[in-house]
């Protein structure tokens, strides 16, 4: 007997908007063109983490359309995990906006921290009141000491998710 396919839902093509506006490159001003060490990880693009010293994306130079097919591919890949994650009696009632939010968190702070955290409980509770408030509990970075000091520009992105995920758009 064959398994069903596993539940999937396409990445909100919101969240290409939202790599634009957040994953900015080294310069602070638009897609790297060519790989940088983010947080100790080789990137590109948008934010797309380079996996295996072996991949030809760390020693090339892309355009604007590649980072953003590299980009919208990373965001299925958030959108798939939290179809595994959440499973589709959680993910299929959510708003695109909702839905947007939450690939968006997934896209930057990873699968594995989603799954084991609070936003991610509150999320399968259907408690979107807490769950929002919960996006901006995530704000903080390591300082060069290993302090965690909140970050503006981690502020303002979760804003927008909890704004995304309340219903009030960007």
């Amino acid at each position: 007997m064959d398994e069903a396919a596993p539940y999937r839902r396409v990445a909100p093509a919101a969240c290409l908007d939202l790599a634009h506006k957040f994953e900015l490159g080294p310069d602070g001003k638009g897609f790297a063109r060519t790989s940088y060490i983010d947080e100790g990880v080789p990137a590109i693009g948008w934010g797309h983490r380079i996996a295996s010293h072996a991949d030809p994306l760390l020693h090339a130079a892309i355009d604007e359309a590649a980072a953003d097919r590299l980009a919208e591919d990373d965001y299925q890949l958030a959108a798939d995990a939290l179809c595994d994650i959440l499973g589709q009696e959680i993910v299929e009632p959510l708003t695109d906006d909702q839905f947007t939010a939450l690939c968006d968190f997934v896209y930057n702070l990873g699968a594995g921290k989603f799954g084991s955290s609070t936003l991610c409980k509150l999320v399968k509770l259907r408690d979107n009141g807490a769950a929002g408030e919960e996006f901006m509990r995530w704000v903080y970075v390591r300082d060069r000491r290993g302090r965690e000091v909140p970050s503006e520009d981690l502020r303002r992105r979760r804003q927008v998710e909890k704004n995304l995920w309340e219903g009030q758009g960007r």
